[in-house]
């Protein structure tokens, strides 16, 4: 429901206004649009409360530029480093969510260039502790990266990290699955020496 409450609100905000976050919670929430407007008012707030703590926190002014912006075509065409310094000490979930955030707007981008053979180079993407940044989408993201010129080096801590962070041990898996090459330099548990130890 949250999704499609998003995907409505911003086919509505598309070319009329700019696609912020500010813009895009002020249209799904605080002055819902048209379609979404019709709907009965309770029957609505119960649909859109799982987005009212995740956009109240990402409307910043900060966060939602209305001129301006990251873009990732023009990054790669210029061949220009981007850096996210995050402080997810001083808010985890903020910046866990606006890590997600890049990195799918990130993996759209690279998903045009798998598609249609596009692009200026390989892109280097360094993560650390990438449990926070983790969703369901990057195990696709790593299976596909290297033909579309990604190359990834992500730190964790610990493949329970990633289980949490993904909601099961098969997904976490997967990811460790989808990585060519993995070092290890320490094991703080049996689990964690185990599946190191199971990769060929």
């Amino acid at each position: 429901f949250a999704w499609e409450i998003v995907n409505v609100a911003a086919r509505e905000l598309h070319g009329r206004k700019p696609m912020t976050l500010r813009n895009l919670k002020r249209a799904a929430l605080d002055q819902p649009v048209k379609p979404l407007s019709e709907r009965p008012r309770d029957h609505y707030a119960k649909l859109s409360s799982a987005l009212i703590p995740v956009l109240s926190k990402l409307a910043t002014e900060q966060l939602s530029p209305e001129s301006g912006g990251l873009a990732w075509e023009e990054v790669d065409r210029e061949r220009e480093t981007v850096y996210f310094a995050l402080g997810s000490l001083l808010g985890f979930e903020t910046a866990s969510a606006v890590a997600k955030i890049a990195t799918l707007d990130l993996q759209s981008y690279v998903g045009g260039r798998y598609a249609y053979g596009k692009g200026h180079g390989p892109i280097w993407l360094f993560v650390d502790e990438l449990a926070d940044a983790a969703t369901v989408e990057l195990v696709s993201l790593l299976g596909k990266s290297r033909g579309a010129g990604l190359r990834i080096i992500a730190c964790a801590q610990t493949a329970a990290d990633l289980e949490a962070a993904l909601g099961s041990r098969a997904r976490a898996l997967q990811v460790l699955s989808n990585v060519n090459t993995v070092v290890q330099f320490r094991a703080q548990g049996a689990p964690d020496a185990a599946v190191f130890s199971e990769m060929s």
